[in-house]
């Protein structure tokens, strides 16, 4: 058992530097005359991430069926609460 908790400790803390490695913060320069929202939409479609984004023109079918499982899931829950 505590060789799975260390595990996930380990899957955890890689996610973790993971997402610091690739998380990235722009300063707008004041030469830029467009929205925000617009550049946005250009970066999303431009590195089509592995997530479901509004704007991301490779949207996985998978995490779509997870989340509405998921969702069903919540669902049923809240139910036997009340």
């Amino acid at each position: 058992m505590l060789q799975r908790q260390l595990a996930g400790r380990r899957r955890r803390r890689a996610a973790h530097h993971l997402m610091h490695e690739r998380l990235a913060v722009w300063a707008v320069p004041a030469t830029i005359q467009g929205k925000l929202a617009d550049v946005e939409t250009e970066l999303i479609r431009h590195f089509t991430p592995v997530i479901n984004l509004a704007k991301n023109p490779n949207k996985l079918v998978r995490l779509k069926v997870a989340r509405k499982a998921m969702a069903a899931e919540a669902a049923a829950w809240r139910l036997s609460q009340s």
